[in-house]
């Protein structure tokens, strides 16, 4: 139970395929309370499997002592398998993984969602890692939205696209942004389109 069907990206010496997986969990995986995916690496001939991505820490897990939801002032929730007080139905999630120009990092989303009362909050945010390994680096905006997601690296610049969405001060749709990202522009906006946006493409031109 620790497999599922990957989404994959090929790099652009076409050597190898990136992938998220939920596969070969290590001990640090294991200690972390719920399943969280990590990104490899897999030479096209299928002989070389690489972990590119160091652990994802669970922080829903240091939360303080409780034996009631009463007790958790700050989630609302006691996970009483624990004894903490954590956020319910809490889950980290990985986007599929895509080769910048050069080869040498892999960009993705990092989303974090949980259950407040009858409603879904948390988010996803730009992150990136070296191919050779390291800890995911997630990157924070100040765009005003709570989602980006089904990003796309451009094929001859470093620049990338990214969905917003769910947004409170900020603008929804399609925003281009320079590598390293820091603020984006809208390619175009979506405020009243009420069908999501699906993955985007940049054509090789």
């Amino acid at each position: 139970n620790t497999t599922r069907t990957p989404e994959i990206s090929i790099s652009p010496d076409r050597k190898w395929f990136a992938l998220r997986a939920f596969f070969r969990p290590n001990d640090i995986d294991k200690q972390q309370g719920i399943l969280i995916p990590s990104l490899w690496v897999v030479s096209v001939d299928g002989k070389q499997f690489r972990r590119v991505t160091e652990p994802i820490l669970n922080s829903n897990t240091r939360g303080a002592s409780c034996t009631t939801n009463a007790q958790c002032t700050s989630t609302g929730y006691c996970d009483t398998t624990l004894g903490k007080c954590s956020f319910q139905n809490y889950s980290i999630g990985l986007g599929k993984p895509q080769w910048s120009r050069d080869g040498k990092t892999l960009w993705t989303t990092q989303s974090q969602f949980w259950s407040s009362g009858s409603k879904l909050t948390g988010g996803s945010t730009l992150a990136s890692v070296p191919v050779q390994g390291g800890a995911l680096q997630p990157i924070k905006g100040n765009h005003g939205c709570a989602q980006v997601s089904h990003l796309s690296i451009h094929p001859t610049e470093d620049k990338l696209v990214a969905i917003h969405s769910v947004c409170t001060s900020g603008k929804p749709g399609l925003h281009l942004y320079n590598i390293p990202p820091k603020t984006s522009t809208p390619v175009f906006e979506n405020p009243n389109v009420k069908t999501s946006l699906g993955s985007t493409l940049f054509f090789p031109d």
